[in-house]
């Protein structure tokens, strides 16, 4: 994974952001800090690095009404004059402002929306390599597993030994799978192959 961006700006400002994954409750959202120069490409990989998707599938950003992802060469024409390349657009430079979120989508088959909201603009910290996660709750949903409702449903059968589908999808999800688990250790251990300065 490469998180995307000039490395010749130099470090001047940090965007505190957290992401939630909506339609779920209890909540599964990350805090982490990023430089305000990071690229939407860059930002693409540390959300997939801090949620815990696999980078899987296509995705896009929503800002206001520009919609941002990844130039793909086979992408229908009308479809790629709607969206701004993501590589070529900087963080500070579609929200500069706090309180400022926007839309992350990720998997439209499973159709996973994420709003990511400005906590807090700032100096960086000469101490903290970014990116880096800050704080967080509860496992990304498994890829494939039907969206929000799709999720509930996992989630049920799990919970229940006695429902006929308990040992198919424990098999499926792998018997560690833990819906609480929060390793913010991991998480950050990933990031700092990230090559972000």
């Amino acid at each position: 994974m490469n998180a995307r961006q000039s490395k010749e700006e130099p470090l001047t400002e940090v965007y505190e952001l957290e992401i939630a994954l909506l339609g779920i409750t209890p909540r599964i959202w990350r805090g982490f800090a990023v430089p305000g120069r990071i690229t939407l490409a860059g930002l693409h990989d540390v959300i997939q690095c801090v949620m815990g998707w696999t980078d899987s599938h296509l995705h896009e950003f929503i800002v206001g009404e520009r919609h941002y992802t990844a130039y793909f060469l086979n992408m229908d024409w009308e479809l790629a004059e709607a969206m701004i390349d993501e590589e070529t657009v900087k963080l500070h430079e579609v929200v500069n402002r706090l309180e400022t979120r926007l839309r992350y989508i990720y998997d439209f088959g499973d159709g996973w929306q994420h709003e990511v909201e400005v906590k807090r603009i700032g100096p960086p910290d000469s101490t903290v390599r970014y990116p880096t996660c800050l704080a967080g709750e509860r496992a990304c949903p498994p890829e494939d597993c039907g969206g929000v409702g799709g999720y509930e449903h996992l989630l049920e059968v799990l919970s229940d030994p006695s429902h006929d589908q308990h040992e198919e999808l424990l098999e499926w999800v792998g018997r560690q799978y833990d819906p609480e688990l929060f390793d913010l250790r991991a998480i950050n251990r990933i990031l700092r192959v990230l090559q972000v300065s």
